[in-house]
């Protein structure tokens, strides 16, 4: 059967006529073709034109006008030319063959295990020439492998897609928001406030909202990622939530499963449909926190929680309370998957927050030389109408070295109720279990179950 493939952007919005700029947020929606059954008609709406989606349409996400396309076939045009650079360094070469992996121009394929020099080849779509590559440098993803283990999938695409799943590399820089920077306002650098409040008060300010969840449930997830210019199809799922880690979401792409990301108490887990092989990664926290895992991003799961507003803080912990200028920052040390020691940020305005806007401004993740790694802004909230607590409704991720940003924008959260056996069966990667496993604290595929049965997500 022929594949229907999904048209490019029009680059013009459908309900006004006018022209979309580069980087505007528009919906796109794909509807029956008039005349072909092997094709697809597509619509683009402006963010603020699009009303709701037109009779008959089959499927429609939210998404940017990419970069025009003269302006993409030359940034590809002179990674093609450094890749076929038989001068060039290996760092060089090996860079412009993963970024055009990444933009479809070219497939890497893996040397053959009896071959002793281990030369690669670059095989390029266009024309089905093959380029030959040298190793890869350690500097490269594919060159953290290992012997037959998938470095090019977890240190290139999916270190990307982990949290939550950009499969396009692009060019720029993903800069944090203002709000979550140092304030150099030099005029007026006085607090709206005179008085910091300390540690124990923010603490028992997070506890408080945290304690009045057990369990949460939002059927309505629609997450937006990037890295640089480039956009990943928007994802539609469902979030679950049980304390104290209990975990899980499952995420769709145009009707088709693509995500899978859980926690129980004994492990997290995530499945990525695009990664091949489509391995289910999983570590345990006992791993986690003893630091012995070499992570594929610097990803911290409870930094989910903390975003949600369902984390509690160890009221004995040692905290540093810092102003910064109309904010307060309560800062502590942590231990990173790799063992490191890093330092979590929690954001608070230091007034009392207008109706509908949050105290908790965001949380930031520090490397031991003070670099961001991540960063969280919350930028909507909702208070759940049974207990009061308050929710994110939009909250946005950034991760700087990687050029990567995610929007998660959540509808009505919900108390529910998770029995026994339903939370064994929803906590639980057992579902995925027809789908190879690959081990993150062993670095190494799992063992194949006898008679293991399961089906995708």
């Amino acid at each position: 059967m022929r594949r229907k493939e999904i048209p490019p952007c029009t680059r013009e919005c459908a309900a006004s006529g006018r022209a979309l700029e580069d980087g505007e947020r528009i919906v796109a929606v794909l509807l029956p073709h008039e005349t072909s059954a092997h094709e697809w008609t597509r619509k683009d709406f402006a963010a603020d034109s699009f009303e709701k989606a037109p009779e008959g349409a089959v499927a429609w996400w939210s998404t940017q006008v990419p970069e025009t396309p003269a302006t993409a076939a030359a940034t590809s045009d002179t990674l093609m030319e450094l890749l076929l650079d038989t001068t060039a360094t290996a760092e060089a070469r090996w860079d412009a063959a993963e970024r055009l992996v990444r933009k479809r121009r070219v497939i890497l394929e893996r040397p053959d295990a009896k071959d002793a020099k281990g030369v690669w080849l670059a095989k390029i779509c266009e024309s089905g020439e093959h380029v030959s590559l040298p190793n890869p440098p350690v500097t490269s993803s594919f060159g953290q492998s290992g012997k037959g283990k998938p470095g090019g999938l977890l240190g290139g695409i999916s270190h990307i897609s982990l949290l939550f799943f950009v499969v396009f590399s692009g060019f720029g820089c993903a800069s944090l928001n203002p709000l979550l920077k140092p304030t150099k306002d030099v005029k007026n650098p006085q607090p709206i406030n005179d008085e910091l409040p300390s540690a124990a008060q923010m603490v028992e300010y997070l506890n408080d909202n945290a304690r009045r969840i057990n369990a949460i449930q939002c059927n309505s997830v629609a997450i937006d990622c990037k890295q640089g210019n480039q956009n990943a199809p928007g994802l539609d799922g469902m979030v679950v939530l049980q304390k104290p880690n209990l975990f899980r979401l499952k995420a769709k792409v145009l009707g088709q499963n693509a995500v899978d990301l859980g926690s129980n108490q004994e492990e997290f887990w995530y499945w990525i449909s695009k990664a091949d092989p489509p391995y289910v990664f999983h570590c345990s926290h006992a791993a986690m926190a003893a630091g012995q895992v070499r992570m594929p991003f610097p990803f911290q799961p409870e930094m989910i929680l903390a975003a949600l507003g369902i984390a509690e803080y160890d009221p004995n912990k040692n905290y540093e309370v810092k102003a910064n200028g109309q904010l307060a920052e309560l800062r502590e040390r942590v231990t990173s998957p790799q063992g490191k020691t890093v330092s979590r940020v929690t954001i608070f305005q230091r007034a009392p927050a207008q109706a509908g806007k949050p105290q908790v401004l965001g949380h930031i993740l520090y490397d031991e030389a003070g670099k961001v790694i991540c960063s969280v802004q919350v930028q909507d909230i909702q208070v759940v109408r049974q207990t009061g607590a308050v929710l994110p409704q939009k909250v946005v991720f950034q991760w700087p070295d990687q050029q990567v940003e995610m929007v998660m924008r959540f509808g009505e959260f919900v108390n529910t109720e998770i029995t026994p056996d339903r939370s064994a069966a929803l906590f639980s990667r057992r579902d995925l279990g027809s789908l190879p496993g690959f081990d993150l604290a062993r670095w190494a595929p799992d063992e194949p179950a006898p008679g293991a049965r399961g089906q995708n997500p």
